[in-house]
């Protein structure tokens, strides 16, 4: 489990909650094969979640585990992926299923809606994070 303990003297209270959760590969993955069609390589959803890693503002909080080996933490996402049926492999390629369930969000039609939304949440009032930089 990964969470910021952060000190809240004053609100917004909902913009500064979305500003302060991690950001997770989920997010960024998820973000990025919302905003696609086709099949993709494991090597292509790497190099996208990388990519994003640097457009983040600063003030975020991004697992340190994701920030060191975004490529190792996408490609032990992928398999986890096509086992609960959000994504099918043809070979070396992945694409999106047409439901897109996972097990430990059963209210969630659509897990990858879900973390695009989640990730333009927290990005919409990442000023608000700013005030917790060390």
């Amino acid at each position: 489990m990964l969470y910021r303990v952060v000190r809240f003297d004053e609100p917004p209270l909902v913009e500064t909650l979305a500003a302060i959760r991690p950001v997770v590969t989920s997010q960024l993955l998820g973000a990025w094969l919302h905003e696609r069609e086709g099949s993709f390589t494991a090597t292509e959803a790497c190099d996208a979640v990388s990519e994003a890693l640097t457009t983040l503002p600063p003030a975020l909080f991004v697992d340190p585990e994701l920030r060191r080996t975004p490529g190792r933490m996408v490609r032990a996402a992928l398999p986890l992926m096509v086992k609960w049926q959000i994504l099918q492999r043809d070979g070396e390629r992945y694409r999106l299923a047409a439901q897109r369930a996972h097990p430990q969000f059963p209210f969630v039609e659509d897990i990858v809606a879900y973390q695009w939304s989640f990730l333009q949440q927290t990005l919409e009032n990442a000023d608000y994070a700013k005030r917790f930089i060390a």
